[in-house]
C-alpha cells in the first residue's frame, strides 16, 4: 500500500473495481498522463442480484446500494467498453445513461444484436420493485452503441494529430459466449507505453462458433493483466458430466424435470444436450419440452438463425445450430400456468438461471415436494434460495423469503458441465502462461475466498515469476499501473446519498412528465 507520488502523475493508468462479488463487473480505468490530464473509460457496468437479507426492506435498500455505487461523474467518462452480454456486465447501462451519460458504448456484433433484449428484460424485472432506469434510458443506451470488429484497434483518445498522448483499444475473440470479448488497451504517452488486457469472463472454446485465438503479438507485449477468478477453485479435472445421468434416472421413474437455465447460451446448450440424448435413443421422444422465459425464446431465435448474411457475421458453426430436440415447445402467457399445473411428465428449462424470481422459481416450487421429479440446476449459484434447497437433505423442511415453505422431496442435483467459464488451470495454462511479460496481475470477478485462493494457486505455478506482483481486487482499492511498478492504494468510494437524491427526483419529473402527456392526449 502507499500514497500517490509524482512519480504516479506520469503515464499510468488508476484502476478501480467496483464490485466484490460475481455480479455487478465494472472497472474504471483512468488513464493520467503528464501535466494530471487523465482519460477515464469503463470495462463493463453491471449489475449486482438482490441482496440475501431475510428482512425484505434490508434487502432492497442493499440492491439500491450496491446498484447505485458510482464514485464518479458522468460527465467525466469518455468511453464505456463492453465485453459481453450478461446482465451483471450490462445491467447497469441504462442507468448510467439515466444520470447523464452521453458518450459512446463500445461493443461487439454480436452483443449490439443481443443487448436490446436483455436490457429491456433487466428494466421489467426491475420496475416491479425499484425501478434503476426507464425504457426510454434503454432507448437512448442503445443510440449510443458504437460496433468494434474483432482485432480492430480503435483510438478512443488522441491527443494531436501526431498522436503524442492516445488510448486505443483491441476487441478480441472469447469462447465465452457469442459475442464475447478479451480487450487490450494501450496508453502512449511520447516514447512510454502502457499495456492493460481484461479478459471478461473467459473460456477458450464454444460449441456455437469458432472462438479465434488471441494474435501471438499480444502474448508479447509488457503486461498488466486483469483475469477474472469464477471458478478459482476449481480444476478442469474436477468437472463431473452427470446431467445424462440425472435426467435418464428421472425420466425412467416417470419424473417430471425440471431445469433452470440462464437466458443466453446456456438455454441453448441444454437443448443441444437434449437433442444428442434423443438421437442416441436414450432420452423418450415422447416425452414433451417445453422452454418458459421470454428471453431465453428471444435469444433462441438468435442463435437459430435464418438470415445467412448474419449468421456468417455471426461466425456461427451449421452443425452446432441445428440443436432443437424433437417434442419442443416454446411456451409463453396463459400457457404458462396450463404446463406449470400439469400432472403430465416433462422436461421444462425455466429462466433465470438464478433462481432468484419468475418462472424458475415459481416451477422448482410447485415440483421441489413430488419425489419423482428432479431439479437439475445447470450453472453457479449465488442466490440464497439456489444455495438453501441445493443443499438441503430430502425431507427437510424449508422456509424462503416472503415465509414460502416447502419440504424437499425432490432430487436436487447440479452440473458444472455446461460452465462458460475457465476453471483455474485453464484459466493459467490458456491466459496467463502465455503472456512473456506479464508486469502485475489483478484478480477479479470472484468472491473473496475464491479470489484469494487462485492467487496463491497462480503463485504456486511452475514457471509464474515470483517476482510478479499479484493483487486481489478489491472495492475501496485503487491499483496504479505504470512503468514504476504496480502500486495499491486504499480509497473509500464517496457517499453516493447525493446520487440516489438524483434518481428519486428524475423519477419524479418523469411522473410529472407523463402526468402532463396523459392530460394533453385527453384534451386532444
Amino acid at each position: 500500500m502507499g500514497q500517490i507520488t509524482d512519480k504516479d502523475r506520469r503515464l499510468s493508468c488508476h484502476h478501480t473495481v467496483l464490485n466484490n462479488g460475481v455480479t455487478g463487473s465494472c472497472h474504471i480505468l483512468d488513464f493520467r498522463f503528464s501535466n494530471d490530464e487523465h482519460h477515464l473509460f469503463l470495462a463493463d457496468v453491471g449489475m449486482f442480484l438482490r441482496g440475501e437479507a431475510e428482512d425484505l426492506q434490508k434487502r432492497e435498500n442493499g440492491y439500491l446500494v450496491n446498484n447505485l455505487s458510482f464514485p464518479i461523474e458522468m460527465c467525466d467518462i469518455e468511453g464505456i467498453m463492453i465485453s459481453h452480454n450478461h446482465t451483471d456486465h450490462i445491467g447497469r447501462l441504462p442507468l448510467l445513461v439515466h444520470l447523464g451519460y452521453k458518450g459512446p458504448i463500445y461493443v461487439t456484433y454480436a452483443t449490439a444484436l443481443l443487448i436490446k433484449d436483455a436490457l429491456m428484460d433487466c428494466y421489467k424485472c426491475t420496475r416491479r420493485t425499484l425501478q434503476l432506469y426507464n425504457e426510454i434510458d434503454v432507448e437512448r443506451t442503445l443510440n449510443l452503441l458504437r460496433i468494434v470488429d474483432f482485432n480492430k484497434t480503435i483510438r478512443v483518445y488522441n491527443n494531436g494529430s501526431n498522436g503524442r498522448k492516445s488510448v486505443d483499444v483491441t476487441f478480441f475473440m472469447n469462447g465465452h459466449l457469442l459475442g464475447s470479448a478479451c480487450m487490450l488497451f494501450h496508453a502512449k504517452e511520447e516514447k512510454e507505453d502502457l499495456n492493460i488486457f481484461y479478459t471478461g469472463d473467459y473460456k477458450k472454446e464454444n460449441i456455437f462458433f469458432d472462438a479465434k485465438p488471441i494474435p501471438q503479438w499480444v502474448y508479447k507485449l509488457p503486461m498488466n493483466l486483469i483475469v477474472e477468478s469464477t471458478y478459482g477453485t476449481s480444476d478442469s479435472a474436477d468437472i463431473e458430466y452427470t446431467f445424462q445421468k440425472n435426467v435418464i434416472r428421472a425420466t425412467r421413474r416417470g419424473g417430471t424435470v425440471i431445469i433452470p437455465v440462464i437466458a443466453l447460451e446456456r438455454t441453448e446448450i441444454v437443448l443441444y444436450n437434449l437433442k444428442q440424448m434423443q438421437r442416441d435413443k436414450i432420452l423418450d421422444t415422447n416425452i414433451p419440452i417445453f422452454l418458459v422465459g421470454k428471453l431465453a425464446v428471444q435469444y433462441l431465435h438468435v442463435y437459430h438463425q435464418k438470415n445467412s448474411l448474419v449468421k456468417s457475421r455471426l461466425g456461427l458453426i451449421n452443425d452446432a445450430i441445428n440443436f432443437i430436440p424433437k417434442n419442443f415447445s416454446v411456451v409463453s402467457g396463459e400457457n404458462i400456468d396450463d404446463i406449470l399445473w400439469s400432472r403430465k411428465q416433462m422436461i421444462v428449462l425455466a429462466t433465470p438461471g438464478m433462481m432468484t424470481q419468475g418462472n424458475s422459481y415459481n416451477f422448482i416450487m410447485k415440483h421441489i415436494e413430488n419425489k419423482k421429479d428432479l431439479i437439475q440446476i445447470t450453472s453457479y449459484v449465488a442466490s440464497e434460495f439456489g444455495n438453501k434447497i441445493l443443499n438441503a437433505e430430502r425431507g427437510e423442511q424449508l422456509t424462503f423469503t416472503n415465509n414460502h415453505r416447502a419440504m424437499v422431496k425432490a432430487e436436487v442435483e447440479q452440473t458444472n458441465e455446461f460452465s462458460a467459464h475457465a476453471k483455474r488451470d485453464e484459466l493459467y495454462n490458456d491466459v496467463i502462461r502465455k503472456f512473456e511479460n506479464i508486469e502485475c496481475l489483478t484478480i477479479v470477478h470472484g468472491e473473496p475466498e475464491v479470489r484469494k485462493s487462485f492467487a496463491e494457486y497462480v503463485k504456486s505455478q511452475k514457471g509464474f515469476s515470483n517476482d510478479t506482483p499479484v493483487i486481489i481486487g478489491d472495492k475501496n482499492k485503487k491499483i496504479i499501473y505504470s512503468n514504476n511498478g504496480p502500486k495499491e492504494v486504499y480509497e473509500k468510494l464517496e457517499n453516493i446519498e447525493p446520487l440516489i437524491i438524483r434518481i428519486r427526483e428524475t423519477k419524479r419529473k418523469n411522473y410529472k412528465f407523463r402526468q402532463r402527456k396523459n392530460r394533453n392526449s385527453k384534451k386532444r
